[in-house]
């Protein structure tokens, strides 16, 4: 990649978040129709695709006609093999191919362009922005091994996100980065560090969070023990940054003109599915792309930060970690942290259903007061699951996640064709 690259793309971002609603409105549409016109040319799974359901991209003028046009899966792009691919690009050397971290135990195989990269990469410097972080301040990023800065100019540093949190404590310490950016596995563990040791890190301006759902436990244990506000970005391998926080807590704005993203209902009351359409992917197009997370939608008028993006008050992880309760109804998981948050001593927990009326609640303790602890959580989660359920608590030395694996703070284990809140 050429060292202008990733900053010519994010001048360019930069330059046509400004433009007049209207105009950016037209460019993102324009950017759309070519996109599926390019799909259903060179693309054979999305032309059988779009046969069968009866549309073409004729049918779709703008992004308010999508729904006309099949939603599609994960699970579907990989049994479809190398029908996923565009024609236009077969044999071409520059095409990389990239593998998502498969959090779900299904790892999913990308390929695409430079080009893509430099969008994916220039959409997070973006986001970034959106809070303290300027380009020139030292960033310390915790994520996957292999990373590289996407230009030489920025003083960005990388520390694998499987290192021992002690040698991330020690990065930390020797570079005293103006700005902290990790995965919240790796984060979890420096805070475990932090806390047995007694030890506090250097305070940056700001912590940037990412890759599984941030909850208010673990944001207000990162913003204590870094005395730094913390900002969250959501996005995925597969698409890059689709939304990002302006200020701590506070809704997330779509990157609407990198990506069409839609609401689409659920059977979460309140909660709608993501689905998502990159504009800039050609090698592999992902159109209406379910991501498997619910979202709770923002209010309409203009943010105080003067973003023109519209916003998502809340994200709320995947699907498949919605609770269901003994009447049929289902429960988000953000009722669940939302009970917990009040409750003092927890370092660290996990809520599993295990069965329609039996929940599991394993917790690793700050402190040894396991009657309290226990007394406390049965009363806010039975108030939040109702009559009719058995709730366990059990006390782990830790929980941390399996290697590879995200945390799930909510974790429904009823066989699939029970999870009602898949769709």
């Amino acid at each position: 990649m050429s060292i202008l690259t990733v900053p010519a793309t994010f001048a360019r971002l930069r330059i046509e978040q400004r433009l007049p609603t209207a105009q950016r409105v037209a460019l993102r549409e324009r950017r759309l129709r070519r996109l599926l016109r390019h799909a259903y040319d060179t693309v054979p799974f999305y032309r059988e695709r779009w046969q069968a359901a009866g549309v073409g991209p004729e049918d779709v003028r703008s992004s308010a006609d999508l729904a006309r046009v099949p939603v599609v899966t994960k699970e579907e792009l990989r049994a479809a093999g190398s029908d996923v691919l565009s024609s236009v690009f077969a044999g071409r050397s520059d095409v990389r191919s990239l593998r998502t971290s498969g959090s779900s135990g299904q790892p999913f195989t990308l390929h695409e362009l430079p080009g893509f990269r430099a969008v994916r990469q220039a959409a997070f410097l973006r986001a970034l922005c959106a809070g303290p972080y300027r380009p020139g301040h030292r960033l310390l990023l915790i994520t996957n091994a292999g990373e590289r800065p996407p230009a030489r100019w920025l003083r960005w540093r990388y520390v694998s996100s499987e290192a021992p949190a002690a040698d991330v404590a020690a990065a930390l310490d020797e570079w005293r980065p103006d700005c902290v950016y990790g995965l919240l596995a790796p984060l979890r563990r420096l805070l475990d560090h932090y806390r047995r040791t007694g030890r506090r890190p250097p305070s940056p301006r700001a912590v940037y969070t990412s890759a599984e759902s941030l909850d208010p436990l673990v944001r207000k244990a990162i913003e204590d023990r870094f005395r730094a506000p913390v900002f969250d970005i959501y996005g995925m391998t597969e698409t890059g940054p689709l939304a990002w926080q302006c200020a701590p807590g506070g809704p997330y704005h779509l990157a609407e003109d990198t990506t069409i993203v839609e609401l689409v209902p659920s059977p979460v009351p309140g909660r709608a599915r993501l689905v998502v359409t990159p504009l800039w992917r050609r090698v592999m197009p992902l159109i209406r792309y379910d991501t498997g997370d619910l979202a709770v939608a923002g209010d309409r008028g203009l943010c105080a930060c003067g973003s023109p993006f519209a916003t998502i008050a809340r994200i709320e992880g995947r699907v498949v970690d919605c609770l269901r309760l003994p009447d049929g109804e289902s429960l988000s998981p953000y009722a669940i942290t939302l009970a917990l948050e009040e409750v003092k001593g927890i370092a660290r927990y996990r809520v599993i259903q295990e069965s329609p009326t039996g929940f599991l609640v394993e917790i690793e303790p700050e402190r040894r007061a396991e009657d309290a602890i226990t007394e406390a959580v049965r009363r806010v989660l039975g108030e939040v699951l109702g009559s009719g359920v058995t709730i366990r608590v059990a006390f782990r030395d830790s929980l941390e996640p399996p290697a590879g694996r995200k945390f799930k703070v909510v974790e429904n284990r009823l066989r699939e064709a029970e999870r009602l809140c898949v769709s």
